[in-house]
């Protein structure tokens, strides 16, 4: 049996709790009714069936298969006065081609803002990527934005005989609201497995196109048009999903008016990642990337069943259906090494399987292209979940290759080891940076080229 130290793990949770909060149109034939966020019941009616599997799928990505509108009643994390709640919003469901080639699908909620644009050039989109929320269908972003604390199922429930209790946090319905309150209107997406689980993890280059098919998507709703400037904003996950989307454009949707990038911490190079993070409070993460490569690739799937002893099995197994408060309570701090049958780490097996380091390759090769439009990079130089050398290797190589890029350090910690704070607070952040980089290009009010520059964080900001 694994031995954990609860001390830790519930000082990593309160703790990033506690910094977390320092820090329509006409209805698309398919629509069915409108419903309120997080509305009582609606994970018991996965929302009036909008997240339902979709009977059969549209021939090409990016075309549009259901709609609902909704309202995002306690999106309130902004400070601009003329913002009015609820925030109207269209969740849509669509199209997109998956890392293995088949045809798939996603959902994305589009929020449009009620704020004046004030700034010399068209409203902007910002398609919102975001960073982990978990692997179970419930966690999906669309589901809970503008809230930030939700659950499902019930509180003692072995004892009743009841769906287990999950926690669900949505941090990023405060990136959200930050873009809307400044005029933007946003799509957040939920990358794929939102009907049904297993929501893919870290599967960069289908994430990269889930964000361009949203946008596609959208359009054939007349929410945003082909003069609408479409731009991108993510960090962690979300941020390689924005990479990736950056990277694919020209070759994946030209057809999009994509001008700029926001991307954060992006974990690009797998392998390096899982070596990271082995054995700190986000160690289940690695059983998400791996689940969710095992959903795509035989050759995943048969690797883990050769590797694995009972416990990790098991585990796997768990984490499908868990939210990233649950999988960093039940998982965190344990080592990959007890989920092995030769206790090697999960990352040995990784990269010692020609097949699957093939596939792993496969992800960060495609994001070498440097994009074509402007992107702001940030990283922390103290990030202990997705190391700062990997991030700014990535964007030097993009500068190499002639990208026009920004990189921000954004300095924060030291301050506890291993429970991954290095890494999320300077999520929040870049927020503030990234709003400006997005006006800054749409206004031309920037120096093009490579440049660099620092934000300082601290626990008090």
């Amino acid at each position: 049996m694994v031995k954990r130290n609860p001390a830790r793990l519930l000082v990593a949770a309160a703790t990033g709790v506690c910094l977390l909060f320092s820090s329509l149109p006409a209805a698309h034939a398919a629509d069915v009714n409108t419903v309120p966020n997080a509305a009582p019941g609606s994970f018991d009616n996965n929302f009036n069936g909008f997240y339902d599997i979709p009977r059969s799928l549209p021939n090409k990505p990016g075309k549009l298969i259901r709609t609902q509108n909704f309202k995002a009643e306690a999106i309130e994390f902004g400070d601009n006065p003329e913002q009015q709640l609820p925030i109207n919003g269209t969740r849509i469901m669509f199209s997109t081609l998956l890392s293995n080639g088949k045809m798939g699908y996603s959902t994305a909620a589009f929020m449009k803002s009620n704020v004046t644009w004030r700034h010399n050039s068209l409203r902007p989109l910002v398609i919102h990527g975001p960073g982990t929320l978990g692997q179970g269908a419930q966690c999906a972003a669309t589901k809970t934005i503008g809230d930030i604390f939700s659950s499902q199922g019930e509180l003692f429930a072995n004892l009743k005989g009841a769906e287990p209790f999950q926690p669900i946090m949505n941090y990023e319905s405060i990136t959200a609201d930050k873009l809307l309150d400044a005029g933007m209107d946003v799509l957040t997406v939920d990358y794929t497995g939102s009907s049904e689980g297993i929501q893919s993890y870290i599967n960069n280059i289908e994430a990269g196109r889930v964000m361009l098919d949203a946008a596609r998507a959208l359009k054939e709703l007349s929410l945003i048009n082909g003069e609408t400037p479409v731009t991108l904003l993510g960090y962690s996950q979300g941020g390689s999903a924005a990479a990736l989307a950056a990277t694919l454009h020209p070759t994946y949707a030209p057809d999009v008016n994509l001008r700029a990038a926001v991307v954060g911490a992006p974990p690009l190079d797998l392998i390096e990642v899982s070596k990271q993070i082995d054995g700190s409070s986000m160690t289940g993460l690695i059983g998400y990337a791996i689940n969710g490569f095992a959903d795509r690739y035989p050759a995943m799937e048969k690797l883990l069943d050769r590797i694995l002893n009972a416990d990790g099995k098991r585990i796997l197994s768990e984490l499908k259906d868990t939210c990233v408060i649950g999988a960093n309570l039940r998982h965190g701090f344990t080592k990959t090494s007890s989920w092995t049958i030769d206790g090697r780490p999960i990352y040995k097996h990784l990269e010692s399987t020609p097949g699957i380091r093939k596939i792993l390759d496969e992800q960060l090769a495609a994001a070498y292209a440097a994009p074509k439009v402007p992107v702001l990079f940030a990283a922390n130089p103290n990030d202990d979940v997705v190391a700062f050398n990997q991030v700014k290797a990535m964007s030097e190589r993009w500068c190499a290759a002639g990208a026009d890029l920004e990189f921000l350090e954004i300095r924060f910690g030291p301050l506890l080891e291993g429970v991954g704070l290095h890494h999320i607070v300077p999520g929040f952040g870049l927020i503030g940076p990234g709003r400006d980089f997005i006006i800054n290009n749409l206004t031309g009010d920037r120096q093009k080229g490579c440049t660099t520059a620092v934000k300082e964080m601290s626990i008090r900001k």
